[in-house]
């Protein structure tokens, strides 16, 4: 009988500089205000031989010097929750989802936005996938999104940042904010679950243009 590996759920916190204090609010971890500049994050793993397998990666909001000790609660800080998958080979097929929240069913609800192709630009389809869909969904400046994808994790905190763009010369907008999710895990976390839906309908929609060029 195949048992479930063993999950471990972190919240990281760390600072280029020194420090020794974190405090505590009934729902938040909150960091001093002292000029310094922290990384928080949520983050679900499982430990591995070589290297442990990230579930997924929740980034503080927009550089707040807080983070809700519930990651839901923190992803209802953003107005929109995209998830994005790009699988290809000759073409690439891209899957993009939206989660509502619902307060009447205290629930995020997961929504497909489109399935589609295209023919990829070496050697970053997934990252040009990405930078179409902000330029596409880019609607509002007020409001705020949150765009997760699978994969670059080691790199999503410096785009966050605006310190390295995502493709060329585009960089994230000031309103928009990167999310892991990993989509080869059963895990019932939402935007893991967003993901697992992306890479699905890729998968279905690449298996019917086969079948319909044959």
């Amino acid at each position: 009988m195949k048992t479930s590996k063993s999950r471990e759920q972190f919240v990281y916190i760390g600072c280029d500089e020194k420090f020794n204090r974190v405090e505590m609010s009934h729902d938040s971890f909150i960091l001093p205000n002292d000029g310094r500049t922290y990384y928080i994050f949520h983050q679900r793993e499982y430990p591995r031989q070589m290297k442990r397998k990230v579930i997924y990666a929740l980034f503080q909001f927009f550089g707040s010097n807080s983070i809700k000790l519930n990651p839901i609660e923190e992803l209802k800080r953003y107005d929109h929750v995209y998830a994005i998958d790009t699988n290809y080979k000759e073409i690439a097929v891209t899957t993009a989802v939206e989660a509502y929240w619902l307060p009447a069913r205290s629930a995020f609800i997961v929504q497909h936005i489109f399935t589609k192709s295209f023919i990829p630009s070496p050697p970053e389809p997934e990252k040009q996938a990405w930078k179409n869909f902000i330029q596409n969904h880019n609607n509002d400046p007020k409001h705020r999104y949150c765009l997760v994808v699978d994969s670059d994790l080691d790199s999503l905190i410096r785009m966050n940042r605006r310190e390295n763009p995502i493709i060329g010369d585009f960089f994230l907008p000031e309103n928009w904010q990167l999310n892991y999710a990993t989509s080869d895990v059963n895990d019932d976390f939402l935007t893991v679950r967003m993901m697992r839906l992306c890479e699905r309908t890729n998968k279905k929609f690449s298996l019917m243009s086969s079948v319909y060029r044959a």
